[in-house]
């Protein structure tokens, strides 16, 4: 598989999400690491350094965007996906060091792999 060792943070508060999403990419390959706020967040992104961080909107101690524009800041170029039940407009969209990709809740955790492969692919095209 192509996703072996490509590590994954997943930040989201409730342990159901994180486990459920954590074990779906973990056979599809990938090595995931979860967290269930934006600091445990914050630290796991700065320890494992990953391909990618899914992150929820609604956090306890922040936001996720938030989050998101804390590791474009330190950590250039790792892909973000904001995972969250509400639609963003296309200004909102477009702010500074904000997230690469916004996946809308319930999302299809069926191709969650493909889409976080797809995503990190093409960011990486972009280098």
């Amino acid at each position: 598989m192509g996703n072996q060792q490509q590590a994954i943070v997943i930040v989201d508060d409730d342990p159901n999400m994180s486990e459920g999403v954590s074990e779906i990419l973990e056979l599809e390959g990938f090595v995931t690491h979860c967290a269930k706020n934006a600091q445990e967040g914050a630290k796991a992104v700065q320890a494992v350094k990953p391909a990618a961080v899914l992150t929820d909107f609604t956090l306890p101690d922040a936001n996720g965007m938030q989050l998101c524009q804390w590791i474009k800041k330190n950590l250039p170029g790792t892909v973000v996906i904001l995972a969250t039940g509400r639609v963003f407009s296309p200004q909102e969209r477009n702010i500074p060091n904000g997230p690469d990709e916004y996946l809308l809740k319930p999302f299809d955790i069926a191709n969650l792999g493909k889409t976080i492969s797809r995503i990190v692919a093409e960011k990486g095209m972009q280098k």
